[in-house]
């Protein structure tokens, strides 16, 4: 039997959060949970005491607590905090999901899939070469605040030295921070924090970059699940066929770039995709589809009081 642990990193839209760690419940599974130090003392023992309501089966860990900036490196001491906590346990997998995150399949399908791909790494991958954009975010310092006249002089002070962090003995690559990664691999990520901190630290977004850049230059690279490297190209399409990490998304292209909130519009390619998980979901902003997906998965409603019905 399998044994797997879900890495969560959490801030907010708590009650998609109790969802998800409701549908995840089982006994061969177990949580990791990090929250962001920004919320509130009281918030997070309110959400811990919801949590211990929720969640009867697996064992749940707390890992202690840091700010999380988007961007920042602090997205990527966290990944290794909780993989640090939970390589103890000795998992087959490992699985980082954020707070938005709702799985697609039941447990049982999830645990056959890695069954049936025992050994893979199940990593997104943008392109099959980085951008030239993407490798500007690493090859600077970055201060945390990436704006007014001081940034500006610092960034063209460094692009006057010819500062430049890229290592020519690397092979660098970008996708999605989200992952599905056998313990062998947590293993050496961890080994490598060191390494991971002198070559991204101060640089940006280097969350969705030090993951498959370790991979990429490791003997890792052979056992990525899916090598089509083509995450980039599937943006702004409802394609159900699923990411490299296995995570359904849309992606939002005529504004930012983020992902959409799922909602029940989207139900009908929700339906047919292979995904493990999707992301993202809003409870505030649709929580019908929410219930939905609880109600399939488990046969039972869900609600806010945790009572088995669900009160839309």
């Amino acid at each position: 039997m399998q044994k797997h642990a879900y890495l969560f990193m959490i801030h907010g839209d708590f009650e998609s959060t109790y969802v998800c760690m409701s549908l995840l419940d089982d006994e061969r599974n177990d949580i990791y949970i990090h929250m962001d130090k920004k919320t509130k003392e009281e918030t997070f023992l309110a959400v811990k005491n919801r949590v211990a309501k929720v969640v009867k089966r697996s064992k749940v860990h707390y890992i202690k607590r840091r700010r999380v900036d988007w961007g920042m490196f602090n997205m990527v001491e966290v990944t290794m905090d909780l993989l640090r906590e939970a390589i103890k346990g000795h998992y087959d997998y490992y699985h980082l999901l954020s707070g938005s995150d709702i799985p697609l399949q039941d447990v049982d399908t999830i645990h056959r899939f890695f069954e049936d791909n025992q050994g893979k790494e199940i990593i997104s991958f943008n392109r099959k070469e980085i951008s030239g954009e993407s490798l500007k975010r690493i090859r600077y310092y970055y201060p945390k605040k990436t704006s007014g006249l001081w940034y500006r002089v610092f960034m063209k002070l460094q692009r006057k030295l010819n500062i430049n962090r890229i290592r020519t003995d690397m092979i660098y690559q970008k996708g999605a921070n989200w992952f599905s990664i056998t313990d062998e691999l947590a293993k050496y990520v961890v080994s490598m924090e060191k390494q991971v901190k002198k070559m991204f630290c101060h640089t940006r977004t280097s969350d969705e970059v030090f993951l498959q850049t370790l991979v990429m230059n490791s003997k890792f690279a052979d056992r990525i699940y899916d090598k089509s490297f083509e995450d980039h190209d599937r943006r702004g399409s409802e394609n159900t066929k699923a990411l490299g990490n296995m995570r359904y998304l849309i992606w939002d292209t005529v504004s930012d770039g983020h992902p959409i909130n799922l909602s029940m519009k989207n139900l009908p390619t929700l339906e047919q995709t292979k995904a493990l998980f999707g992301r993202k979901f809003d409870w505030n902003q649709d929580s019908e589809i929410i219930c939905y997906i609880y109600k399939k998965l488990k046969q039972k409603e869900w609600s806010k009081g945790g009572e088995d019905s669900c009160h839309l």
